[in-house]
């Protein structure tokens, strides 16, 4: 299937209007994989309406699209970090791309855990367990009074840095024996 141009029909090339935004590609990217939407469309199974160019408008949101058609150009996933990629798994969907959908699903699901692991690792100092969020809290109140005052003996107390095996960041260690452990619930 050709796309009118204003020069007539443009062999192979395919110009898109998703939402507004117009994309151009080549026939083969649109039908790289077999039974998505694009298939349907290219063969003129499905009902097309064309703008004022001759380009297909497809009635979704048309930012969301472009990791779509870099997948369909690379078979690789990017998402800029300003979208949402549920979104895009939304419109992954809709245009019938089952792989993107998986691969996006997994890439969520490792966000998720990831999230999790970060919150649930936590300390213990003097007795109370923090996750990283309470010490770092925990840790600028203390530097705080220690800008104004000493340990009781006049002396300065030190706050050492270790890196906590359950996450890339970096922890305050406030005394001696302060050791990262994993929370159990």
């Amino acid at each position: 299937m050709c796309t009118n141009g204003a020069d007539g029909p443009s062999k192979g090339i395919v110009k898109l209007n998703i939402g507004g935004v117009p994309y151009v590609t080549t026939e083969s990217t649109l039908l790289s994989h077999p039974d998505s939407y694009f298939t349907s469309l290219l063969s003129q199974r499905l009902p097309t309406t064309q703008d004022e160019s001759g380009a297909y408008f497809i009635d979704r949101t048309g930012e969301y699209f472009a990791p779509i058609l870099h997948y369909l150009r690379t078979r690789r996933l990017f998402v800029s970090p300003n979208l949402d990629l549920e979104a895009i798994q939304e419109e992954a969907r809709f245009y019938l791309l089952g792989n993107l959908v998986d691969e996006i699903e997994t890439s969520l699901q490792a966000k998720k855990t990831e999230e999790e692991t970060r919150q649930s690792s936590v300390v213990r100092l003097n007795g109370c367990y923090m996750n990283s969020k309470e010490l770092k809290a925990f840790i600028f109140r203390r530097e705080e009074a220690e800008n104004s005052s000493n340990d009781g003996n006049g002396k300065k107390q030190k706050l050492v840095i270790i890196r906590s095996k359950h996450s890339e960041e970096v922890l305050p260690q406030a005394k001696v024996g302060f050791k990262p452990v994993k929370y159990k619930h």
